[in-house]
Order: structure tokens, then sequence, then C-alpha cells
């Protein structure tokens, strides 16, 4: 299941410092997800070659890279809904 939305309009973006500042929140949390995803995939890399890694171990890695992958889905497309570039950092 898909987080629900955050209004797209509020109190939040009528002041531009306010807008500033759920802008570089979202970022952030943006740039989590994008960590989170990639750290788990990592993880399942390198345990899946190891013959001594239980499958219950790779079964819930596996589980919680999904849910990661739904989180950043949703800051994917909430980010350009919003009109919040990305950090610069995806590229790197």
């Amino acid at each position: 299941p898909m987080p629900p939305r955050l209004p797209i309009r509020g109190p939040l973006f009528e002041l531009p410092a306010r807008r500033a500042a759920l802008s570089r929140m979202l970022r952030v949390d943006h740039a989590g997800e994008h960590g989170a995803v990639r750290i788990y995939r990592g993880q399942l890399a390198v345990l899946s070659r190891l013959s001594s890694t239980p499958p219950a171990v790779l079964a819930a890695l596996r589980d919680m890279e999904a849910h990661e992958r739904v989180h950043l889905r949703a800051f994917e497309e909430e980010l350009p809904r919003r009109r919040i570039r990305p950090t610069v950092l995806l590229g790197v």
C-alpha cells in the first residue's frame, strides 16, 4: 500500500519560508529512501552469495527492500507534483 499523499496546497505552502523548509524535508526524506533501497540491495548482493546466510534472513531483507521501494516511489511521485527537485547527490 502507498503512504497517504500530503495535500499539495495548504498552510505549509503559503509562505515561502515554509515552502522552502518543507522542500528541504521532502528532499532529505527522498534521499533517505533512495539510500535505504541501495543498502538493502547491497546486503542482498553480498549475503545471497554466502551459503551460510539463512533463507529467512534473505527473505526478510527482500521484504524490507520492497517496503523501501514503495516509500521511494511515493517520494518520486510527490516531488515533481510539488515542483521540488530531488537531491543533487542522486547522480553520484
